[in-house]
């Protein structure tokens, strides 16, 4: 029986609704299918002695149970993971962002001309007063479409922002996370909304103090270094942008005009746990690295619960034999609902939160 429902859903994938309707042979084919489906189905009711009266009691049950149900609570319920890749990598900064020698990661903002905040106001998380002064001990120059050097006025792209304490920050100041153009138009196909979950990843390495600052050598590693789960999704364009996001990247007029440009406002606190907050960055932890050890950053040491999912820009033969291969391009990993990974990235969130003394 599943395997002739599998035929129907072929004609409908590969013929569409239209043709179905107006095609003779396509219709023709399609009510075919849906009588095997029928002959097995009344086949399993023979085999197992079901009665007239037993299926019509369970239909009319069930039919009942389904008016008095309440759908649109039901499927609030559920949450979308989105695995959200975020800050420097090989093209757009030219090197890792930073795991200091506290323990904190610090996500490093992709260099942008087309914004205001500098790295000079961004306050950095480890030693030196601003973040501009922590990337300047490791190199003076960063990658925007090629070396430039790195200066006071040197603007960058601080998105996700995720903590509090980054900038001076206006009253009613809250996590978020801006989007746009394709990476939007990945996000709004797949009703990205209210309760979702990121969790944001990026390119770290070790951050070493000794005369002369530095990173670690080696490939470095892919790290979840933060979450924001989602209150409210505010389409800019034509829309009043409360005070307090008017100077993030995607609340300045330079993309707030755009059809698409978005912005994620996160909850003030989980919707699993009011204690927790709705946003945050992580300390270092092991549990926190996607890369498997001993591989390239891209080869990803994922659970098993991962091998049935839904993953956007990943299909089945990202799996290899002993390791994950993760997308090169792409920003947002989609998971379609998920309630075993949505237990693990609620985990992810525990272990985090809980490394970095929040809870």
């Amino acid at each position: 029986m599943i395997e002739e429902i599998g035929e129907a859903i072929s004609i409908i994938k590969k013929k569409g609704e239209e043709k179905i309707m107006t095609s003779v042979p396509v219709r023709d084919a399609f009510v075919e299918e849906l009588a095997d489906v029928l002959m097995y189905y009344n086949e399993i009711l023979l085999r197992y002695n079901i009665s007239p009266r037993e299926i019509s009691d369970a239909y009319q049950l069930k039919h009942n149970n389904n008016l008095s149900r309440n759908f649109t609570k039901e499927r609030s319920d559920y949450l979308k993971v989105i695995l959200s890749r975020k800050g420097f990598d090989s093209s757009a900064g030219g090197y890792a962002s930073f795991i200091y020698p506290n323990g904190k990661m610090q996500s490093l903002p992709i260099p942008s001309t087309n914004d205001s905040i500098r790295y000079s106001e961004v306050t950095s998380l480890y030693k030196y007063a601003s973040l501009y002064e922590t990337m300047k001990s490791v190199n003076p120059k960063i990658r925007s479409k090629k070396m430039v050097e790195l200066t006071q006025d040197t603007t960058c792209h601080l998105d996700p922002d995720l903590d509090e304490k980054s900038l001076i920050r206006p009253v009613g100041w809250r996590g978020c996370f801006g989007q746009c153009n394709a990476a939007q138009t990945v996000l709004a196909k797949n009703k990205v909304g209210h309760n979702d979950l990121f969790l944001f990843f990026g390119w770290f390495k070790n951050y070493i103090e000794n005369e002369k600052s530095s990173l670690e050598s080696g490939e470095g590693k892919h790290v979840i270094f933060g979450y924001l789960q989602i209150d409210e999704v505010l389409y800019t364009k034509g829309n009043n942008i409360p005070e307090w996001l008017q100077r993030h990247p995607h609340g300045t007029p330079v993309r707030s005009e755009r059809d698409n440009n978005c912005i994620y406002i996160a909850r003030k606190s989980t919707s699993w746990n009011a204690l927790l907050p709705g946003y945050g960055i992580f300390k270092y932890s092991p549990d926190l690295v996607l890369t498997k050890e001993g591989y390239s950053r891209s080869k990803w040491n994922l659970p098993d619960i991962f091998k049935n999912a839904d993953i956007g820009y990943h299909n089945s033969n990202s799996w290899k034999d002993d390791y994950f291969q993760s997308a090169c391009r792409g920003q947002e990993f989609v998971i379609q609902d998920n309630d075993a990974i949505e237990e693990w990235a609620k985990n992810i969130i525990n272990i985090g939160v809980r490394h970095n003394g929040v809870i």
